[in-house]
């Protein structure tokens, strides 16, 4: 399974925030990718 995580998303789980919650912090764990959105001004 691949995965996309927002900016936000990925600051929570790189930071282990309680914010992301159990079940999306399992599901980024036991993805085979992950990818992070990159956005510019």
């Amino acid at each position: 399974m691949r995965i996309l995580l927002d900016g936000h998303v990925a600051l929570w789980w790189l930071q282990d925030n309680d914010a992301l919650g159990a079940q999306c912090h399992q599901l980024i764990e036991d993805a085979d990718e992950v990818y992070f959105l990159a956005t510019t001004p």
